[in-house]
């Protein structure tokens, strides 16, 4: 794991000190649970946030590693690129801390001019960040690179279906909630939330997001079966279809308003 951590360091140093800052933010937010006794929706005002700094320093983490392999020549492009996404999640993330601080939600909120001022430009900064991803994807199916093939497709798909979760995202817009028969909050699984009693849109939206780690992690471990004449894309392609069906089916419950786990 500490030679995992190094390599990620080597790759692109900003974005690797960029994720223990959301890291320690997380260790933060666990903090803010055990000692605030509020609730917004029902649940811990931090617990929002702490989930949030997770999910974004992985997801920064495993940019750089993107951002390494695409072989971009300049270092300073390497670098500007890596921080247009280090603001964009930050100022993202800063949002949320600071709504969950006040004690109010950061989505949806159209209480005050201020939280409808906040959510716009968390939809902004939304936007952004998948055109950026946008474009590494697109990098990744125009350049030749020196990578497997096995793990160079499941980067792509991986890109792919994230884009997809990002647009599915869309859809929880268009609700003006996550939770589909029901307003937000209530009884839920436990830190993740998710309603045990109504559909919720979050259970595709976050496999979609992370079909990024879980493909580039499957591309790498096929790689090592790969010979020449011999090429494991086709199983790479095979998970990235069987997870997209999985994922389109879970969006397709939650918008017949059906729990993933229904409360017993």
């Amino acid at each position: 794991m500490k030679s995992l951590f190094e390599e990620i360091h080597r790759r692109h140093p900003q974005l690797s000190w960029a994720g223990w800052v959301l890291m320690l933010v997380g260790l933060g937010c666990v903090v803010g649970m055990l000692v605030d006794d509020r609730t917004v929706l029902g649940i811990n005002p931090w617990v929002k946030p702490f989930k949030f700094s997770v999910s974004i320093g992985v997801f920064l983490w495993t940019i750089g590693w993107l951002i390494h392999d695409l072989r971009i020549n300049y270092y300073y492009h390497r670098v500007y690129l890596g921080l247009a996404f280090i603001v964009i999640m930050f100022v993202e993330h800063a949002i949320i801390l600071i709504q969950s601080f006040r004690g109010t939600t950061s989505h949806f909120n159209f209480e005050t001019a201020l939280d409808g001022a906040l959510f716009g430009v968390m939809g902004l900064l939304i936007m952004a960040n998948t055109l950026l991803v946008a474009f590494i994807t697109f990098l990744f199916f125009r350049k030749k690179l020196p990578l497997s093939p096995a793990y160079l497709w499941g980067i792509r798909l991986g890109l792919l279906i994230f884009l997809l979760g990002s647009f599915e995202g869309s859809r929880i817009v268009q609700n003006m909630a996550h939770t589909v028969g029901a307003p937000d909050g209530g009884a839920g699984l436990p830190l993740l939330n998710w309603s045990t009693t109504h559909g919720d849109l979050r259970v595709a939206h976050f496999l979609g997001l992370h079909a990024l780690q879980l493909l580039m992690l499957t591309g790498a471990w096929l790689s090592k079966y790969e010979r020449p004449g011999r090429s494991m894309v086709w199983a790479v392609v095979l998970v990235a279809v069987i997870y997209t069906m999985v994922t389109g089916l879970l969006f397709y419950q939650a918008t017949l308003g059906q729990p993933l786990i229904p409360a017993s």
